[in-house]
């Protein structure tokens, strides 16, 4: 029964069909009215991008973001027109030299055959050129792919900054090992990118391209939808409105759900890399403390309850305490001593004084 009621509720092929034939009806309408618009200056390879916008009902509650590489029957990379850029670890111990770098990784990419890789930065580089708010715009609308050595994605959000998050161009991570590295380069050719993240009630993912067909389109776009259905924080039944659109064009709308978000409940699971293992621990006196151990390393002591003999559990709770007096005790007995020190020279040196004062008298 849930199935059937999931199958009911999902996306119909027929209503996919409608609003792609809409879009490019639409497309070829502005087209014919703004004849001197260019309306695919942005676009991927000169194409046209069209874009899904999927707006929920409940927002999430996560910290971080999440990138989903959706694998769909017609990419809208091509390795033959695409612009990748990708950002390398440095090969040469010197800072200044960029271009061995270059070209290490030019012959890598040569010989791997990869001719969409149109330009190399490596990371010093990046760090030392592209500082400034403008140039990453600048470098962000340059390409329309942007892939990164794995070893270096730690760094990206920092020296990369939000314009690549907002343009949806953040860098893809590449293990750079031969057993591994043409694979991934052609798992992110061939898939499109959705960011998961708790900042707004919309997601929004490039779908297709206009150069593609209205079947190919609609077969990314299911294919898409069967992937993330099961994947998107809260479920199916998060989904309220799904639309497709063009970067000047207006929405049109393709699924709609009248439910609210009562029943909704977020699955947790997206937290567990923050989430501490937790245990019982022996070594101190009070009954009941746990320790949790988090995978960033930090440890903490959980305190438990009383136990049930009254002086146990005193002395227990008296412990720290008693601890930081004798600290405080010892801390004021060595100021006590200093300041004796130096009543005690300040003296000494007065009674050298007196007598060297009198020895001067007598003399005279």
């Amino acid at each position: 029964m849930e199935e059937a009621e999931n199958k009911q509720n999902f996306v119909h092929e027929s209503d996919v069909e409608q609003a792609v034939a809409a879009i490019f009806k639409l497309t070829k309408l502005s087209r014919t009215e703004n004849k001197n618009r260019n309306i695919l200056s942005n676009d991927v390879h000169g194409n046209g991008t069209i874009s899904m916008e999927i707006f929920i009902k409940l927002i999430p509650t996560m910290k971080n973001q999440k990138m989903l590489n959706v694998i769909v029957p017609h990419p809208i990379y091509s390795p033959e027109t695409t612009r990748v850029c990708f950002f390398v670890k440095d090969q040469s111990k010197r800072d200044n030299d960029h271009d061995m770098t270059k070209a290490q990784y030019k012959h890598v990419f040569y010989k791997a055959g990869f001719t969409c890789v149109s330009e190399i930065i490596p990371l010093h580089q990046l760090r030392r050129e592209y500082k400034d708010h403008e140039l990453r715009i600048k470098l962000c609308n340059s390409y329309d792919l942007f892939m990164s050595d794995s070893r270096l994605m730690a760094y990206m959000p920092e020296l990369l900054g939000t314009i690549f998050w907002q343009r949806k161009k953040f860098p893809r991570k590449i293990r750079m090992d031969e057993e591994f590295m043409k694979d991934d380069i052609m798992k992110m050719l061939n898939s499109v990118t959705f960011y998961m993240h708790g900042r707004a009630s919309v997601y929004v993912v490039h779908i297709g391209t206009l150069g593609q067909t209205e079947k190919q389109v609609g077969e990314n776009i299911l294919a898409f939808l069967n992937f993330i259905r099961h994947r998107i924080l809260g479920g199916w039944d998060n989904v309220q409105v799904i639309n497709l659109k063009t970067d000047y064009s207006m929405s049109i709308p393709m699924y709609f759900s009248a439910g609210t978000g009562k029943k909704i409940q977020f699955n947790l699971r997206e937290n567990w890399r923050n989430k501490p293992v937790i245990d019982e621990i022996s070594t101190t006196k009070r009954i009941g403390d746990r320790i949790a151990v988090y995978p960033d390393g930090r440890v903490k002591l959980i305190r438990g309850k009383r136990g049930t003999d009254d002086s146990d559990s005193d002395s227990d709770f008296d412990d720290e305490p008693v601890k930081k007096k004798r600290v405080l005790k010892k801390k004021a007995v060595k100021r006590k001593d200093a300041v004796g020190e130096k009543k005690a020279a300040k003296t000494t040196n007065a009674a050298d004084l007196k007598k060297s004062v009198k020895k001067t008298n007598e003399c005279k």
